[in-house]
């Protein structure tokens, strides 16, 4: 387990890794069930066949067998889809690596922004920090970690950014009390 005591994100570093450990051992399960399931259905549909002279239970058997086949396929080719996948990375550009001396906060579909985010708005982002992973194939769950780190970060009165990655809720109006006086 990676715990850093001296950073202030020693504990979110260290969620962030199990929950990609975590990802990456769910997949591999993942893979050997599909394999598994893929083999054994097909064993069962072969079988029910081979015996369907002896009457519709074999067909049945055969059925399902093929169920079982096509179901495991599904799941193996899921499986090495997402152990393929890179993740996406939420990072922070410390403030000394920005215009405004504000740290930045900031969301990339690759691993490693330091060397594939590209932009000339003025943050280097060769001095970013991962602090969180998501998944890209899910945009909504990276811009919902994205806002999470702003909003831990201070949110954009005290960050680099510009705007919040989801709109905030405007605080509710209060009526007046001087009645036009």
């Amino acid at each position: 387990m990676l715990f850093v005591a001296c950073r202030p994100n020693a504990l979110h570093a260290s969620t962030s890794l199990k929950v990609a450990v975590g990802g990456l051992a769910g997949h591999a399960a993942a893979l050997v069930q599909g394999g598994s399931e893929a083999e054994s259905g097909g064993t069962v549909a072969v079988a029910g066949v081979v015996a369907s002279p002896a009457g519709g239970v074999s067909l049945v058997a055969s059925a399902a067998g093929v169920a079982v086949a096509v179901h495991g396929a599904f799941t193996l080719k899921n499986a090495i889809i997402n152990l393929v996948s890179e993740a996406g990375s939420i990072y922070r550009v410390p403030g000394s690596a920005t215009k405004s001396g504000k740290d930045y906060i900031g969301r990339h579909n690759k691993p490693n922004p330091q060397k594939t985010r590209k932009s000339n708005d003025g943050r280097d982002r060769t001095k970013a920090e991962v602090i969180d992973t998501y998944d890209p194939n899910k945009p909504t769950e990276g811009r919902s970690k994205e806002q999470q780190a702003i909003d831990e970060h201070g949110g954009v009165d005290n960050l680099d950014n510009k705007r919040n990655e989801i709109k905030k809720n405007p605080p509710p109006k209060t009526k007046s009390t001087n009645n036009g006086n």
